[in-house]
């Protein structure tokens, strides 16, 4: 039978649990670090970069009939196919074009403008005026690199670490954008990012040329977590028509084809949901680590209010702090905030995803639309918050969350919005 790629999440042989003392590591001396095509193995536990994990990510060719046989096995926690991924694309200016014409409103989209200081975003947050900068916190982005020599990131100690194969670096600029809107140093009079105040910043480039997979994904969220990351933000989807499309061109009927490709879909959620609440459960051990993803772009309200599409995985794991997007409208005279058309509904909460400047790959800034801009509020509230309480000695992975969701709003939201699309609201620093 044809063997096919799979991810498997496993403890790792040395871990050992007492019932009395909890669970114990003893590690190997010696690490190595496999990162190969499709049919070697994979193990990140091994790597000089993670000897301190705990648990071990192995890709392997699996037979269909033998997964049965590995999922009973007592130290395996999760065995899913590799599944391709990719970039929860910014929306075109077509696009943006499109749902602003047809948006029934009595106000007005407001098109984001230069403030004094800061941009909109930053002021609807309320990180404008906070006393916090994310000073102490330390920031991962799991995306498509990072432009390093960026003037926005001048003076900020950048640690990077590329899962493609392709080398460091960021071709596509959706990750410089992406980390300018959470740590970005503000000049030419214009702040546009959440926390400035961070010194430190890992980057996993996740995704390349061809793409991405979930084993790039999983190493990254590890890696992140065993280097410090206090917030994990990535903006990133399965792509489930690609594996669909894949499966057909090797020889599957096209509905056996989407049958597989919806039994994979199913099997990485389970496995991102074991993988964020491992790291979740790290927090007793050390430096907790919150994981916000964007919750997808999908959505076409504009076109109908029930078009909508549910928050994409991983941003779905229960682990795992969604974020769906926010636009501002001018009504009676104010300005208030509307769930954007695009963004996907069910999120735990929402931020500014409409027309946000930040960073442009190769120098200046430009703006872009997607809830890929709403995570990267949500993560750099998430650093405010963590700093907040580090100073008032209060600082754990629970409480932490709690801050990020808690302090949530839905104040200055449009009439009529629906509970289910906007989550907690609008998030909110200290």
């Amino acid at each position: 039978m044809k063997e096919t790629s799979h991810i498997i999440l496993r403890l790792k042989p040395a871990f050992k649990h007492n019932m009395f003392s909890g669970p114990s590591f003893s590690l190997p001396s010696e690490t190595q670090f496999f990162k190969g095509n499709v049919g070697q193995v994979l193990i990140s536990a091994a790597s000089p970069l993670l000897a301190d994990d705990r648990i071990a990510v192995e890709t392997k060719m699996i037979p269909r009939s033998k997964l049965g046989i590995l999922a009973r096995d007592p130290g395996v926690l999760a065995i899913a196919p590799d599944m391709p991924m990719k970039l929860l694309r910014p929306l075109t200016k077509a696009q943006i074009k499109r749902f602003t014409a047809s948006i029934e409103s009595p106000g007005k989209v407001l098109s984001a403008r230069k403030h004094d200081f800061f941009e909109w975003g930053i002021e609807a947050t309320g990180a404008g005026t906070s006393k916090y900068t994310g000073q102490g916190i330390t920031v991962a982005v799991l995306d498509s690199g990072i432009d390093a020599k960026h003037e926005d990131f001048k003076g900020i100690d950048i640690i990077e670490n590329d899962f493609t194969g392709e080398g460091n670096g960021d071709t596509d600029g959706h990750g410089t954008h992406c980390a300018g809107i959470i740590f970005g140093r503000a000049h030419e009079g214009s702040r546009i990012s959440v926390a400035p105040g961070v010194q430190t910043a890992l980057i996993a480039k996740v995704i390349g040329k061809d793409g991405a997979s979930s084993e790039n994904v999983l190493n990254a969220m590890y890696w992140a977590a065993e280097r410090g990351a206090t917030i994990i933000c990535m903006s990133v989807g399965f792509d489930f028509p690609a594996l669909a499309l894949e499966l057909e061109r090797n020889g599957l009927p096209k509905q056996i084809a989407f049958s597989r490709a919806l039994e994979a879909y199913r099997a990485n959620i389970n496995l991102f949901d074991k993988m964020a609440a491992f790291i979740k459960a790290r927090a007793g051990l050390g430096n907790p680590t919150i994981i916000v993803a964007s919750a997808g772009n999908e959505s076409e309200r504009q076109i109908d209010s029930n078009f909508e599409v549910a928050v994409s995985p991983p941003a779905a794991a229960e682990s795992v702090i969604s974020v769906g997007a926010f636009m501002p409208i001018y009504t009676e005279g104010r300005r208030r905030y509307a769930v954007a058309p695009f963004s996907n509904t069910g999120p735990n909460i929402c931020a500014p995803g409409f027309d946000i400047v930040s960073s442009k790959l190769g120098g200046g800034r430009h703006k872009l639309s997607g809830t890929s801009m709403a995570a990267p509020h949500v993560a750099g509230i998430g650093a405010l918050w963590a700093e907040k309480l580090k100073t008032e000695g209060m600082f754990n992975g629970l409480l932490l969350t709690s801050k990020i969701i808690g302090s949530a709003t839905t104040t200055d939201l449009v009439q009529g919005f629906d509970v289910f699309d906007v989550g907690a609201g609008m998030v909110k620093a200290p």
